[in-house]
C-alpha cells in the first residue's frame, strides 16, 4: 500500500522540481517548490481531495484512502529543515484531530500543544514503566443480600510533581493516541493483581473494568487478555468487562466474537452508560451482555424530572422481564438509594454508598460495611415492586418512620417531642406525602365520585 501511495504521489501529484519522500510510518514529506502562500492552500486541498478519491487496488481489494496535511513554509516560519519537519508533524497532528482530510498551516500555538503533548506522552510512558498509575475502587452495593459484593476499579495518577491526578487529566489525551491501549492493558493486570489479594482476604468482589472500543477491538485483544488471566491465576469469573454500545456496533462481528471467546472462559460483560446514544433493544439482543448498566444521569435526574423517573422505572421493569442484571450508578443521596432499593434493580454504585477510594481503605470498607439499621428495620417486611409512585410513597412514609425512631431511641425525648412542629409538617395537605397525593390524585377522586353519582 504505502509503495502504491507513494508511486501515486510521485507520478500523478508532484511536478518534476518536487521532492516527495516518506519520512516513516504512514508520514510523506511533499516538497512543493515555486509555488505561493496564496497558491499553497488550493494545491493541497486538491491533493487531499485526489487521495481521497484515488482508488487502490492490493491483493484484489479495492482500497479507499484518508489523508491529513500540515503545511509550514519556507523561508517564513524556519530555514533550518529539521525545525521544519517538527512543524509540519505539528501541525499535521492538529489536522488528524480536527478530522480526516484537513489541512493546517502551522503556528506557534500548535507548536506548543505540539510539545506540551509529547512531553505528556513521556510522562504517561514514565507513569506506567515505574507503576506511578494506580486502583482506586468504588464499591457497589447488592440490594438483594444488603451487603457489597461488586466493584468498579479505577485509575488515578500519583504524580511525583502535581500530586494525585483524576482520569480526565489523562484519559483524554491518551484516547486520542497509541496510549489509551497500554493504560487499559495496565488497569487490567492490575484489576487481576488486585482480585487475587482480595480473594486472599476472605471477600469474593467481581471487580469491573472500563474497556475503551480502541483496545478491545485490537487483533490482539485476546490473545493478550488470556495471557494475563494464565499469569496470575485470576479466576475469570471474578471479572467483568464494561463496555458502552457505541464500541459493540462500530464493528458488531469483531464484538460478538471476542465477547464470545471471553463469555467461554467464565468472564462477563455489562454495557455501559444504556439509555443514551445508540440504545436499543436489538442491541441488548445481538450482544452477550449479562449486566445492564443505567446510565448515571437518568438516574441523578431522576429526582427533579418525571420524565426521566418515567424512563428510568420502565427500563428497570423491562431489563427485569428480559432477565438482565442492572445497576444503577449515580446514587448520590437517600432519596436514590431508598428507590432503587425497592424498584427492580440488583447493584447500587454512588457517592451516597462510597467515594473510589485506595485498595486497603476498599477492603476495610467491606469488611465493615453495615447498611443503616433503620432503613433495613423498615424495608424487612417490603418487597421490590415496579410501581415508580408507591415507592416513592414508601420514602415519605420511612422519612418520618425514621424520625419517630430517633425520638424514641433518644434519652431526651421529651424536648424532641416539643420540638416535633419543627421537624414535622402535621397539616396533611402541606407533608410529603400531602403535597403528592394532592397533586397525582384530584381527578382520580372525582372520576370516581361521579360514578358513585351514577350508580345512586
Amino acid at each position: 500500500m504505502l509503495k502504491e501511495f507513494a508511486d501515486f504521489l510521485r507520478l500523478q501529484l508532484a511536478d518534476p522540481k518536487d521532492i516527495v519522500s516518506r519520512f516513516g510510518s504512514d508520514e510523506f514529506i511533499f516538497l512543493k517548490r515555486s509555488i505561493t502562500e496564496q497558491n499553497i492552500v488550493k494545491f493541497t486541498r486538491n491533493t487531499i481531495e485526489k487521495i481521497r478519491q484515488k482508488s487502490f487496488k492490493i491483493d484484489g481489494q479495492e482500497i479507499f484512502l484518508k489523508a491529513s496535511a500540515g503545511i509550514v513554509l519556507y523561508p517564513k516560519d524556519s530555514d533550518n529543515i529539521n525545525t521544519l519537519v517538527n512543524y509540519a508533524q505539528a501541525s499535521c497532528r492538529k489536522a488528524k484531530q480536527l478530522g480526516k482530510n484537513q489541512c493546517v498551516f502551522f503556528n506557534n500555538s500548535i507548536y506548543e500543544e505540539f510539545i506540551n503533548d509529547f512531553m505528556l506522552t513521556n510522562e504517561i510512558i514514565h507513569g506506567i514503566e515505574f507503576e506511578e498509575f494506580e486502583l482506586y475502587f468504588q464499591p457497589i452495593y447488592n440490594t438483594n443480600s444488603k451487603t457489597i459484593t461488586h466493584a468498579e476499579a479505577l485509575i488515578r495518577w500519583n504524580h511525583p510533581e502535581k500530586g494525585l491526578l483524576s482520569p480526565f487529566y489523562f484519559i483524554p489525551f491518551a484516547e486520542s493516541s497509541d496510549l489509551i491501549e497500554k493504560l487499559d492493558f495496565y488497569v487490567l493486570e492490575k484489576a487481576l493483581e488486585s482480585i487475587n489479594e482480595i480473594i486472599k482476604e476472605g471477600l469474593k468482589i467481581i471487580i469491573s473494568v472500563n474497556i475503551t472500543g480502541r483496545t478491545f477491538l485490537t487483533d490482539n485483544f485476546l490473545d493478550t487478555f488470556i495471557v494475563l488471566i494464565d499469569k496470575y491465576k485470576t479466576d475469570p469469573g471474578f471479572i467483568k468487562i464494561e463496555l458502552t454500545e457505541s464500541i459493540a456496533l462500530s464493528d458488531e462481528n469483531k464484538t460478538i466474537q471476542k465477547m464470545q471467546a471471553l463469555r467461554n472462559l467464565g468472564i462477563n460483560f455489562s454495557m455501559d452508560d444504556f439509555g443514551t446514544g445508540y440504545s436499543s433493544i436489538l442491541s441488548l439482543k445481538k450482544f452477550p451482555f449479562s449486566n445492564i448498566k443505567l446510565d448515571q444521569n437518568y438516574i441523578m435526574d431522576l429526582q427533579n424530572n418525571q420524565e426521566s423517573a418515567i424512563i428510568s422505572s420502565h427500563m428497570l421493569s423491562m431489563l427485569n422481564e428480559l432477565n438482565f442484571e442492572t445497576t444503577a450508578e449515580g446514587i448520590e443521596n437517600e432519596y436514590l438509594f431508598f428507590l432503587f432499593n425497592y424498584l427492580p434493580c440488583d447493584l447500587l454504585q454512588g457517592y451516597f454508598i462510597s467515594k473510589p477510594i485506595p485498595y486497603q481503605e476498599f477492603i476495610n470498607f467491606v469488611k465493615n460495611f453495615k447498611p443503616d439499621s433503620t432503613f433495613i428495620e423498615f424495608q424487612q417486611n417490603n418487597s421490590k415492586i415496579l410501581n415508580l409512585k408507591i415507592a416513592q410513597v414508601k420514602y415519605f412514609i420511612y422519612k418520618y418512620f425514621k424520625i419517630i425512631r430517633n425520638i424514641l431511641q433518644n434519652n431526651d425525648s421529651d424536648k424532641q417531642l416539643n420540638d416535633l412542629s419543627k421537624i414535622i409538617e402535621f397539616d396533611h395537605k402541606k407533608c410529603d406525602f400531602g403535597k403528592w397525593y394532592y397533586s397525582v390524585y384530584p381527578l382520580y377522586e372525582k372520576n370516581i365520585f361521579r360514578k358513585k353519582r351514577r350508580k345512586t
